[in-house]
C-alpha cells in the first residue's frame, strides 16, 4: 500500500454476519472538482479494465461514502 492509502471497513449482514474486505478502491478528481470513487478493477488479457467486484447502488454509494468520509480525516 501507498503511504497515502486508507483502509476502510465494513460489514454486510445476513442470517450471520460477514466480513468482508474489498481492496483496491482508487479515488479519483471528476469532472467539476468532485472526488468519485472507482471499483478494484484489473487488466483484462484484451487490455481493457474490468471490474474485480460488482456491487449493487446500495452497497456502492454508503461504502463511497465511508471512503470519502474516511480520506476526510487524513
Amino acid at each position: 500500500m501507498s503511504d497515502d492509502a486508507t483502509t476502510v471497513e465494513f460489514q454486510v449482514q445476513r442470517i450471520k454476519p460477514v466480513e468482508h474486505q474489498l481492496d483496491g478502491f482508487r479515488v479519483t478528481r471528476r469532472p467539476g472538482g468532485k472526488l468519485g470513487i472507482d471499483l478494484p478493477a484489473y487488466r483484462g488479457a484484451d487490455g481493457a479494465w474490468r471490474p474485480a467486484v460488482v456491487l449493487p447502488p446500495e452497497l456502492h454509494e454508503p461504502i463511497g461514502r465511508a471512503i470519502l468520509d474516511e480520506i476526510g480525516r487524513v
